[in-house]
């Protein structure tokens, strides 16, 4: 497998130009400064010489499907296995994984643990939303049909202050 540079253009025209002139490979090669093995390959086939051969192997995902794991991915909290799953795609998650990498515009992280919700009122603390409702309908039972006739009939006139106060404070 070569591992050296190329050769340049100039140096192409100039092996040519040495080899069609009677010089060996080894008298170009030295004249050139280069190997032996890069001359000779050259001149065996000038045409092909510089091209590279595909070496990387073929990739398990095509690009189509690579658009599509980059669109369910763009905006959601899915797992690779879910992923994978859902497209139904026979492969691993690294290579999901590396899929989602490639795209510069995505970026996946770890999601962050919810803080706990705490259901609390009246100084004290529910354990369940359930638990919580029941004491604000207890609570709402509570009111006397009388303190709520009152606060109905006046509403237009709180509404009135409100608006001219433009949404300010209110005294009632």
């Amino acid at each position: 497998m070569p591992r050296g540079t190329r050769l340049s253009s100039e140096e192409e025209s100039s092996a040519s130009a040495l080899s069609d002139a009677g010089f060996s490979v080894k008298k170009t090669a030295a004249q050139l400064g280069r190997s032996r093995c890069v001359i000779a390959a050259y001149l065996q086939d000038p045409d092909h010489c510089n091209t590279r051969n595909a070496q990387e192997r073929p990739r398990r995902l095509s690009s189509r499907q690579q658009r599509e794991i980059w669109r369910k991915v763009s905006n959601s909290t899915k797992s690779l296995s879910g992923i994978c799953a859902e497209l139904s795609l026979s492969v691993l998650r690294t290579t999901i994984w590396r899929t989602i990498k490639r795209n510069g515009n995505i970026e996946r992280a770890m999601m962050r643990r919810a803080e706990e919700i705490l259901v609390a009122a009246n100084n004290k603390q529910y354990r369940t939303m359930k638990e919580l409702r029941l004491a604000v309908v207890q609570a709402g039972d509570a009111i006397e049909p009388g303190m709520l006739e009152n606060l109905a009939n006046t509403m237009p006139s709180r509404l009135f202050e409100l608006i001219s106060g433009q949404g300010g404070p209110i005294s009632y």
